[in-house]
């Protein structure tokens, strides 16, 4: 499998826009900070970026703390309903079959994404 920086600029060879980690592997956070591009922003919710993203003058980088998760949800949702976020889906599958795919893992070929779960 393709690593995850080479991935993306493999998708996007002039950079992407944005990234927001949720996970904060810092190692993998760093290597995919070269797929940004200049001007762009990178943002955590997980702690994942390290003393030398933080100071990078290239691209904006910020460890949000999640003490204002409402608001930043609302924040979020908007950017997404505007379109000017849009997050990276992986699998969607019904309420029902969550259990199974907590228990046997959920199988993605490709990038990975957000696992959405639909309750209607």
């Amino acid at each position: 499998m393709e690593p995850l920086d080479q991935a993306l600029l493999s998708l996007a060879p002039e950079g992407v826009d944005a990234i927001l980690d949720v996970v904060g592997d810092r190692s993998t956070t760093s290597r995919v900070a070269r797929a940004v591009k200049d001007g762009g922003a990178l943002f955590s919710t997980a702690f994942g970026l390290d003393e030398k993203l933080l100071d990078d003058e290239r691209i904006r980088t910020a460890n949000y703390r999640l003490d204002r998760k409402p608001e930043r949800l609302i924040e979020l949702t908007k950017h997404v309903t505007a379109g000017t976020l849009r997050p990276v889906v992986g699998a969607e599958l019904s309420l029902e079959e969550a259990p199974s795919a907590l228990i046997n893992g959920v199988e993605i070929s490709g990038l990975r994404g957000k696992t959405l779960l639909r309750v209607r």
